[in-house]
């Protein structure tokens, strides 16, 4: 008796969790003319948090920027500020560890959810001032990583963005904390070993089919 009421129990919350699933709305992707599936992504970098890499000072500073690939296409974001004061009732939960601020949107036109996916390298560019001079340095390595599309991305995009006639015009997800491992030759390998996360990134994504 005592096995047929947990079975029975089980069978019920089971029961209730796919119901509960069954009312989430997810992107739904058309279908291109030829076949394929055809949408855009739009990545919103909020902030990062870089561990190893030190605050500006008044003779030199890193500047830490983003670049995010999609198969072949490649796009940057500005220079990140510096601030301690992130606004983590609007970001999204564990702003506050990213002091590292951007505002940047990134937008790719994608043709399949399921590759090549996002590949993130998060770099740093260093300004040395001499006197009334400014130096830019080459660009240094931080850490690298990867997120899938299909995986991640478009499960997590489930609160809805309405247009003015009512309908669901975009999916957005909220802010996700994505980690970027350490790559040899990389400034912040203080931070951890090789393949080991050194930064983490706040993103927003959005899909707008």
């Amino acid at each position: 008796f005592w096995l047929k009421c947990v079975i029975r129990s089980a069978l019920q919350r089971g029961a209730m969790m796919q119901a509960a699933l069954g009312q989430v709305k997810v992107p739904k992707i058309p279908r291109a003319a030829d076949g394929g599936p055809s949408f855009k992504l739009s990545v919103r970098v909020l902030g990062a948090s870089i561990p190893g890499l030190p605050q500006p000072g008044i003779a030199s500073r890193q500047r830490p920027f983003l670049q995010v690939a999609s198969g072949s296409t490649k796009k940057e974001t500005e220079f990140a500020d510096f601030d301690t004061c992130f606004d983590s009732a609007k970001a999204g939960a564990g702003a506050t560890e990213c002091p590292w601020r951007f505002s940047d949107t990134l937008t790719f036109a994608l043709q399949d959810a399921k590759k090549p996916g996002l590949q993130l390298n998060l770099r740093a560019k260093k300004d040395i001032v001499l006197g009334p001079l400014q130096v830019e340095l080459n660009a240094n390595e931080i850490g690298t990583g990867a997120v899938s599309v299909a995986e991640r991305i478009l499960p997590a995009c489930v609160q809805e963005r309405h247009g003015v006639d009512g309908r669901i015009c975009s999916w957005y997800s909220p802010m996700m904390l994505v980690p970027l491992n350490h790559v040899r030759g990389g400034i912040c390998g203080r931070a951890g070993g090789l393949g080991e996360a050194v930064a983490h990134v706040a993103l927003v994504f959005s899909v707008d089919s």
